[in-house]
Formats: structure tokens, sequence, C-alpha cells
């Protein structure tokens, strides 16, 4: 049940993203197809489906968001409805990446 909540989560967040690319190439006056979007962007959904294997780890080892607690100022724990987020979190992983890049580039340039 946990991995069919997770597929979901997985569709939404990779939908919407598809739709929200689809309406800003409309606006410049270009088309695109599913097809050219798939083949653009399958990396991005092979990354986010890992991270639903993942979640459902995190989730059977009950794993503490606290530790997140300074960030967000809030105690999280672990709620199921964390299983919805694999694209979130896939999207959080490259986010967090280009900046550890960036900041290690301009360090090495000093």
């Amino acid at each position: 049940m946990n991995f069919c909540i997770s597929l979901l989560g997985w569709f939404l967040w990779n939908w919407a993203e598809f739709s929200i690319d689809k309406e800003k190439d409309e606006a410049t006056g270009k088309t695109i197809s599913f097809i050219q979007y798939a083949k653009s962007h399958f990396k991005t959904w092979i990354g986010s489906f890992f991270c639903i294997l993942l979640l459902l780890w995190a989730g059977w080892r009950q794993i503490n968001l606290d530790p997140f607690e300074v960030v967000i100022g809030a105690k999280l724990g672990w709620n199921d409805l964390y299983l919805l987020s694999s694209g979130f979190v896939w999207d959080a992983i490259i986010f967090l990446f280009k900046k550890a890049k960036k900041y290690f580039v301009k360090k090495e340039q000093e």
C-alpha cells in the first residue's frame, strides 16, 4: 500500500511539472509533445522514482525528521504522508547538490 501511495505522489509531482513546463513552452510559442518532454526529463523521473525507495526505507525504519527542526522550526517526527513527496525530495537533493557545487567552486577560486 505504501508503494502505491509513493507511486501516486511520484506521478502527481511529475504530471504537475509537465503541465507547468508545457504552459511555459506554449506561452513562448513552442509546442512540446509528451514524448519530447519524457526524453528530456528521463533522468529526473528515474531519480525521483528511486526516492520512492528511499522514502519507503525511511518509513520502514520510522526515521525521525527532528534533526531538521533547526531549519524548519518545528519537530516533524515521521508521518506516512511523507511518502507522497518523492518528487519534492529529488528536487531538494538536486538543489542542495547545485548549491554545494557552487559553494566549492567559489571556495576553490579564492
